[in-house]
């Protein structure tokens, strides 16, 4: 049998005639959210999920991302620097840098209490990694390959991204004195 919901909660089917009440209208209230009189919209609902996820998961996903970039490069910078064509040290420099900023942002994640001024570091601290990689991009473009290049600039835009959406939700990443003792 196929039934479809209508507008008004009630179940049709193309093989039963009579109308019968679908247990809960779970069309017109997104998963989490407060009960809503407009009407449900699908992509609406994947972003808002997506979103909170994203929220909830930021700090860990920019502690991650550093730690792994940071080992990788470090793990395997003579090769990198043969297919990236950039100086083995700046790659030490690169990988270095990853692990510091990766431990900051671990001890933030880590914390029952974070304050305004430790995400505002964070954020400055990508900010900060996003111009410089983009100025080695710049001072390395007549040497570097596309590989190094693109080492270079993607970082910068994932970190420059990381850095908006902590800017964005920095409020939310805040927690307070009474969260920590809860």
């Amino acid at each position: 049998m196929h039934a479809a919901v209508t507008s008004t909660g009630r179940r049709a089917s193309a093989t039963a005639t009579s109308q019968e009440p679908v247990a809960a209208n779970v069309s017109q209230r997104p998963v989490g959210s407060p009960a809503s009189s407009e009407p449900f919209k699908p992509g609406r609902q994947a972003v808002q999920v997506r979103a909170v996820g994203m929220k909830r998961n930021l700090l860990w996903i920019d502690c991650t991302a550093a730690a792994l970039a940071g080992v990788l490069v470090l793990l395997l910078r003579d090769w990198l620097s043969v297919l990236q064509g950039l100086p083995s040290s700046l790659l030490l420099f690169i990988g270095i840098v990853n692990i510091l900023y990766a431990s900051y942002s671990f001890s933030l994640v880590t914390r029952a209490y974070r304050s305004q001024p430790q995400i505002l570091l964070l954020v400055a601290g990508n900010l900060a990694w996003a111009a410089v990689c983009v100025g080695l991009a710049i001072h390395f473009l007549p040497s570097a390959t596309v590989w190094g290049l693109a080492h270079l600039v993607g970082e910068a835009v994932f970190v420059g991204g990381l850095a908006v959406a902590e800017w964005k939700w920095r409020a939310d990443l805040v927690t307070h004195a009474s969260h920590a003792a809860a």
